[in-house]
């Protein structure tokens, strides 16, 4: 009799679905702020604090830093995004979580990857995501990032359209340039790309 309970008990337990879980890399660049020791993590919660709250972001966690730049593991609960945003390809799908990572301010200070991208190295070759711009790479090959490194080429390889912020297109852009990029001085690249825009629109891919 105790082992028909058993099983009636058991058959009945409904157990909550796990939350899907996803591992970010996040720079973000600090313009020379000190942080605190006791949370590196404040200033980029403080970029949007209400998703930090909400659990949509957690699981902070510091893994380098150089000069003015911090490099963080980010874990993202995927169920607390849209639901046409949950299972974007890769380079959409962070491109929409920079977005989120930068609601609460003006201008874009952080750079997003998955982190099976490699954090630590330099990088000839990236892709920029942005709202497509048919004179995005005319422009770019003109320029020298951060006044030390030119751009080499550039060409549109995809786009997306459906269900992303303000109905936009979004574009990758394939770039190449002259010599090694240090791979936390990306995030710079995109501020640099950025500036005079109120809200972020843009985040790249190095490799």
């Amino acid at each position: 009799m105790s082992s028909l309970v058993s099983i009636v008990f058991a058959i009945g337990v409904v157990r909550p679905a796990l939350s899907e879980i996803r591992k970010i890399n996040v720079q973000l660049d600090t313009k020379g702020v000190p942080y605190s020791q006791s949370d590196p993590c404040e200033p980029l919660k403080k970029l949007n604090p209400s998703y930090w709250q909400e659990n949509r972001f957690q699981q902070c966690k510091l893994v380098q830093e150089s000069s003015d730049v911090l490099l963080y593991h980010v874990s993202i609960d995927n169920e607390q995004l849209q639901s046409e945003h949950q299972n974007l390809k890769s380079n959409y799908y962070t491109w929409v979580i920079n977005q989120q990572l930068n609601l609460g301010r003006a201008g874009c200070q952080t750079l997003t990857t998955f982190v099976d991208v490699k954090a630590f190295k330099n990088f000839k070759t990236a892709t920029f995501m942005l709202p497509k711009d048919e004179e995005f790479c005319d422009r770019v090959k003109t320029l020298v990032f951060l006044d030390k490194y030119p751009v080499n080429s550039c060409e549109f390889i995809s786009q997306y359209t459906d269900n992303l912020y303000h109905k936009e297109t979004i574009g990758a852009y394939e770039v190449s340039f002259l010599q090694p990029i240090p791979s936390l001085e990306a995030v710079k690249l995109i501020e640099q790309l950025n500036s005079g825009d109120v809200r972020c629109r843009y985040n790249m891919v190095f490799y």
